[in-house]
Order: structure tokens, then C-alpha cells, then sequence
């Protein structure tokens, strides 16, 4: 058939049944109204009364008994006639439906043939323009990252519109790998850092788990410190940060040794930027010196 013919549908009559309804509910709204007629609700002022009244909802609820279950009747007598309708059409239908699905089989085939061949193209050129990067991020986790967003394989994006979305992607990776050496991380920790934003080119993520190992082993090395000087380990070779601390301290102690005496003891704030050695070599000369009071960590 070509694209310019066209078939008139042909009027079909619904089933028995469901052409039947509208009879059945003019016939059953006559019956309601002629039961209807020969009932009236009335007030009730004596026991004869009320005996009388139960009678005649009893015979009232029999009409409506009786009504009800010729609506059943009908209704399942209809809803068959829609099942075997169904089934009918659809048997009806299928050669057309089979004609369909063959026209959409080949459809996919050639939309599956056109994003392979995109995919190949866009392969060859990431592994031309950046070969070094390649063996790090793999073209499908590349395309994992920025393949939606830049729409490289629908068929609306054109060859050079999608090469031009990977170029922008490579040059993406490369700026994330360079703000990783601005975060002033040490040489091990930055490495650690880009080898996790190679695997997941995530750099939020990156940066994120980097700073919570940072201060994880910040964590870990004062612990140690503690450990250590509770077992009295040697001290270690003073360094500059610690001798000033010290050399302020010292000073502290001579100014209020030359001080008249006091009958209470001041209480004095120091605060020292200190890593974990240089902490457990300042607590040792605090207590060397029989100074005594409260550590706490900076916010």
C-alpha cells in the first residue's frame, strides 16, 4: 500500500449484549416506577403501624432483590460479550499488530546500527586526541559521565555537534585533574585523590573522601601521640613549632615567677597550630614543669 492510501473504517455494530442496555434500562426504570407507585413511607403511631410498616419494606426490598439480581444477570452477561470482544478484535487485529512489529524490529535495528557506529567514531577519537587519558578513563565510563548530557547518540545530534560535546568533555577532565592541585594537598594525597576521580570522575565525591582521610589520619596520629607519651616514650627531636611554643611558654613561667604571689593560680588561653608529634613534645614540657589544666582541639 502507498503512503497516499487510505482504507474507510466500516461501521460495526456493538454485541448483542452491550446493544441491549439502553432496553434494559428503559424497561427497568418502568418497573421501578410502577413498584414505586404502590409504596409510601407513612408515619407510625401504633404497634399495628409499625408491624404494617415492616411488611411493606419487606415487600419493597423484594422488588429491589428482584431488580438487583436481573442487573447482575446483565452485567455479567455484558462484560462476557466485552471479554469475548476483546479477545475477538485482538484475534482480528494481530496480522496488522504482526506487520507493526516487524516495521519496529527494523526501525531498532537501524537506530542500533547508527548509535554503534557513533559510538565507534566518537572511541577512535577520544583515543586519538587524549591517549594518555584513555588507559585511565575508559571511553564507556566517559561516556557514562557526559554521553547524556551532551546527547552523543540520538539521532537529533549531528556527527560534529556530538564531536564537539566529547572535546568539551576531555577538557573537563583535564580541568578537574588540574583543581586537584589547588585543594594543597600532600604529593600522596593528591595522588590518591585523582586516582579516585579517574575511576569515578566525580570530583566533588573526590575531594570529599580525600579531606575525611586527611583528617581520619589526623585522628589516628594523635591518637598515637597520646598512646605514646601515656607509655612514656623518649621524646622526639624538638621542632621549630614546638621550641616557640615553648620559648613563650617559658616566658610566661619566668614573668610570673618575678611576679608577686598570688593566693590563686591564673588561668591563661594559648593557641599553637601543632602536629601530632609536636603536641606530645609541648604536653611532655607542660607537665615537666608541673603546669597543669584542660586540652582541647580548636574548632
Amino acid at each position: 500500500m502507498s503512503d497516499g492510501e487510505r482504507v474507510e473504517a466500516t461501521p460495526i455494530d456493538p454485541p448483542q449484549p452491550l446493544g441491549a442496555t439502553g432496553e434494559w434500562l428503559a424497561s427497568c426504570r418502568e418497573e421501578v416506577a410502577r413498584v414505586a407507585a404502590g409504596f409510601q413511607a407513612f408515619e407510625i403511631s401504633d404497634e399495628a403501624g409499625y408491624r404494617d410498616a415492616k411488611r411493606q419494606r419487606a415487600a419493597l426490598r423484594a422488588e429491589v432483590a428482584s431488580i438487583e439480581e436481573r442487573r447482575k444477570s446483565m452485567t455479567r452477561a455484558i462484560e462476557l460479550a466485552v471479554r469475548e470482544f476483546k479477545d475477538g478484535a485482538a484475534e482480528a487485529v494481530a496480522p496488522l499488530s504482526g506487520l507493526d512489529a516487524e516495521y519496529k524490529e527494523r526501525i531498532d535495528e537501524w537506530d542500533e546500527a547508527c548509535r554503534a557506529r557513533r559510538r565507534d567514531e566518537l572511541e577512535a577519537a577520544y583515543a586519538e586526541m587524549a591517549p594518555q587519558l584513555v588507559t585511565l578513563v575508559p571511553f564507556e565510563r566517559l561516556a557514562g559521565r557526559y554521553a547524556d548530557a551532551g546527547k552523543w547518540f540520538l539521532r537529533s545530534t549531528t556527527g560534529p555537534k556530538a564531536m564537539a560535546s566529547l572535546e568539551e568533555a576531555v577538557s573537563d577532565v583535564a580541568r578537574n585533574e588540574r583543581q586537584i592541585g589547588m585543594y594543597g594537598l600532600a604529593p600522596e594525597e593528591a595522588e590518591a585523590m585523582r586516582a579516585e576521580y579517574f575511576s569515578t570522575l566525580d570530583l566533588q565525591a573526590a575531594a570529599r573522601h580525600a579531606m575525611e582521610l586527611r583528617e581520619q589520619r589526623e585522628r589516628v596520629r594523635a591518637l598515637d601521640a597520646e598512646r605514646a607519651e601515656a607509655a612514656g616514650a623518649p621524646p622526639a627531636e624538638e621542632s621549630r613549632a614546638v621550641a616557640s611554643a615553648r620559648r613563650a611558654a617559658e616566658a610566661f613561667i619566668e614573668r610570673d615567677a618575678q611576679a608577686p604571689a598570688l593566693e590563686e593560680r591564673q588561668r591563661y588561653v594559648f593557641e599553637f597550630e601543632l602536629s601530632a608529634d609536636e603536641l606530645m613534645s609541648l604536653m611532655r614540657f607542660v607537665r615537666a614543669n608541673g603546669i597543669h589544666g584542660r586540652r582541647r582541639r580548636a574548632a
